[in-house]
This record gives structure tokens, C-alpha cells and sequence, in this order.
């Protein structure tokens, strides 16, 4: 069985995922079963409820681990933030100091007791959980003791902490002057394995002057990595044209990216003739890559019309790039975020955020991405804020709720 998720217990158990077997083996007094049972619930949504149930006998069954799993399980429901606690601290009493850090972490979570989650993270750290470096480095960020966090991502990084490279690099981005310091960090995680950090990496790069051959890199690489938002460096590649469209000739080497026979193209056609709609996307996306604009579009517009509204997003980039196409564009962009496209509001924002006095539109539309799940936008939201001297205390908590997720603006 795998772990339960992240600072849960693992609980281990040789029978199948299956609901009954686990409340069979929980009735005939089988030892961790219950334990197993709410482990099982856990992973279908909308059955947290049960799952405490199954907790809860587990506990009342005598299970020791059931308190630690049962604080997790309520940690994330909010307005529990305090029972939380209170059930890790039961387990404090018990004699596991694993405790003091999820205790920190509920803590980050509830207004006012900053001073007590810096306690318990440190606590933690006192008693050998040094991932609770890491831990501590985003509650300093946060109150802007830029240099004590910057050490607490050191210390973290020096116990094995890796992740702690993708926050370390986002702590630095807002200090003049340390632009290499924050590239280095990023090609740090991304040597240790962090695929986010690579996009990062990447959208870094595509803002700094005369490193856009460099951002593709990155972008092929995370593409090839198999990272499922990849495509959005090269949209912000493609869409940077609309700030200096001189900079177009720059882009020529987008042509060489996909390396296909021209019986490729061939097969798509074919393919669309034989009444297969979806194939209308892949030949869209191929004649784009090639920089064939206009037959790209109409490409993808014959996808839009077959109900890809999804398409609707290349199809705003490709009118973007072209002279006098930014109103056109952001049309486009509004009716994909009506359609029901969610990364349409992100890349919304992005346009807006370009054209002085949008400001605040900008800033809805980055607001509206979160709202809609996508903690990307954080980081865009942060960026935006950045030029607005009075908002930087907003701009620090954007940047690091960005951190840790991960980061694609």
C-alpha cells in the first residue's frame, strides 16, 4: 500500500484497495484496519467524512498511529485548524516529535499565530526533522526576514532538502542584483529532479534580453520530461513578440523545432478528410511550429468549430504575434476564459499586465486564474505586483505560495 499523502503516516497492509475487504478485516479484529479503510476513503473525493469515522475506530480499536492520521485529515479542512492541533499535540504527549512539524504547518495556516508556528517549526528542527528547514525558510520569507530565510534554505539544502533550491531561487528574485544567484538555484533543482523548476527556469529566461534560444531549451526539455504545462513557455515565447515586435526575426529558429518528415503533414490531412476533427489540432499545432501563421489558424479554428474550445488559446497567440493584432488577441483570450478554458485568464493577465493603465485588469484576471484552481498564477499575480512599491508585503505572499507549488510565470 502507498503512503498516505504528504506528512501523513503510512500505514501498510498486504490486502487489496477494496472498501469491504478492509471493514471485513476491521470487524474480524484485524490489527491497522481501520487505519487501512480511511486510508482507502481518503482517495475518493467527497469521502473525507468517512474517513475520519474509519480514523476514529481505528483510535477507539487502540491504534496508535490513527491520532497522527487523524489530525492530518482534519488539518485540511478548514476552520479545523485548532482541532487540529490540539490532536497533535495528543500526540506530542505520546512521545512523537514528528508532531511539532505538522503542528507549524497547521499554524502557518491560521491568522495571528505566526509566533507560535516559528516555535513549533523550530521545535521541530530541535528534534531532528530537518525538512522543517525548509519549512521555516517560507514562514521568514513571508514576514520578510529575507536574510534569515535565505539561511534557513541553505540549512535545508545542506540536509538533503532539494526542493528547497525552487524557493531559495524565488526568495532571491526579488533582490537586485542576484539574477545569477536565482539561475543558478533553479539549474540546481533541476539537476536534482525538480521538473517545476525547469519551467521556472524557463520563463526566467524568456524575460531576460537575448536568452529566449536558452528558454526554448528548457521548454523542449520539460516537454520531453513530460511536464503536462510545458506549452506555456513556448506561449510566452510566441506572445513576447507583442511587446517588441521587432524582436520577431528572433523567433526564426522556432521553425527548426520540429524535426518530421513531410509525410507527417500528409497523414493529417488525410486524416481530417477521413472525418477525424481532432487531427484538424495536431496539423494546426505543426504548421505553427513551422511559422505558418495563417494556415496554423485556420487550422485551428476548424478545431474551435468542432468543438476543441480549448484551441482557442494558440489561436489568441498566432492573431497576437502579428502587427496590430493585441485587441484581437485579448478578444480572443476573453471568449476562451467564457468558454470555459481556465489557462485563458492567466495568459489574459499577461497581455493586460503588458499595456500601462490595465493594471488592475491584469490583476483580475491573474485573481480569477487562482480562483479557478490554478495556483500558477500566483507567481504572475507577484510579478505584476512587483512595480507597485506600496504592495510589496502582497507581492512577497504570491511569490511564495507560488514556490510552493510550482512555477510558470
Amino acid at each position: 500500500m502507498t503512503s498516505v499523502p504528504e506528512s501523513g503516516r503510512t500505514v501498510r497492509y498486504d490486502h487489496d484497495d477494496e472498501e469491504q475487504r478492509f471493514r471485513a478485516a476491521a470487524a474480524a479484529g484485524e490489527e491497522q484496519a481501520w487505519s487501512c479503510l480511511g486510508w482507502h476513503l481518503l482517495q475518493q473525493p467527497g469521502r473525507e467524512l468517512d474517513a475520519e469515522q474509519a480514523y476514529r475506530a481505528a483510535l477507539a480499536a487502540g491504534d496508535a498511529d490513527a491520532l497522527f492520521n487523524l489530525a492530518w485529515l482534519i488539518s485540511g479542512q478548514p476552520g479545523r485548524e485548532a482541532e487540529s492541533v490540539a490532536l497533535y499535540e495528543r500526540v506530542l504527549v505520546a512521545g512523537d516529535m514528528d508532531a511539532w512539524r505538522n503542528i507549524g504547518l497547521v499554524l502557518s495556516r491560521m491568522p495571528g499565530r505566526a509566533t507560535d508556528d516559528e516555535r513549533a517549526t523550530r521545535r521541530a528542527i530541535e528534534h531532528g526533522n530537518l525538512a522543517a528547514w525548509m519549512d521555516l525558510g517560507s514562514l521568514l520569507a513571508g514576514q520578510l526576514r529575507t536574510v534569515e530565510a535565505e539561511g534557513a534554505y541553505l540549512e535545508a539544502i545542506a540536509a538533503g532538502e532539494t526542493d528547497a533550491y525552487h524557493r531559495l531561487a524565488m526568495l532571491l528574485a526579488g533582490q537586485p542584483g542576484r539574477e545569477r544567484e536565482v539561475e543558478q538555484a533553479l539549474c540546481d533543482a533541476v539537476v536534482c529532479g525538480d521538473r517545476d523548476a525547469r519551467i521556472t527556469l524557463g520563463l526566467r529566461l524568456v524575460c531576460t534580453t537575448g536568452r529566449r534560444r536558452d528558454a526554448l531549451v528548457e521548454y523542449r526539455a520539460a516537454v520531453a520530461d513530460g511536464h503536462d504545462r510545458a506549452w506555456l513557455i513556448l506561449a510566452v515565447v510566441l506572445a513576447s513578440t507583442l511587446v517588441d515586435p521587432d524582436e520577431d526575426a528572433d523567433l526564426a529558429f522556432l521553425a527548426e523545432v520540429p524535426d518530421v518528415a513531410p509525410e507527417l503533414e500528409d497523414s493529417y490531412r488525410e486524416a481530417i478528410e477521413s472525418g477525424d476533427d481532432s487531427a484538424w489540432i495536431d496539423l494546426g499545432m505543426l504548421l505553427a511550429l513551422q511559422q505558418r501563421r495563417d494556415e496554423a489558424e485556420h487550422c485551428l479554428r476548424a478545431a474551435v468549430q468542432a468543438g476543441e474550445t480549448d484551441m482557442l488559446m494558440p489561436i489568441a497567440m498566432l492573431i497576437g504575434m502579428q502587427p496590430g493584432g493585441r485587441q484581437e488577441a485579448e478578444r480572443t483570450l476573453r471568449l476562451a476564459a467564457y468558454a470555459g478554458v481556465e489557462e485563458a485568464q492567466l495568459l489574459l493577465g499577461a497581455l493586460l499586465s503588458d499595456q500601462p493603465g490595465r493594471e488592475d485588469e491584469a490583476e483580475e484576471a491573474f485573481r480569477t486564474a487562482i480562483d479557478c484552481g490554478m495556483d500558477c498564477a500566483w507567481a504572475a499575480l507577484g510579478t505584476l505586483l512587483a512595480r507597485q512599491p506600496l504592495r510589496m508585503r502582497e507581492r512577497r505572499e504570491a511569490i511564495e505560495r507560488s514556490a510552493l507549488e510550482w512555477w510558470e510565470a
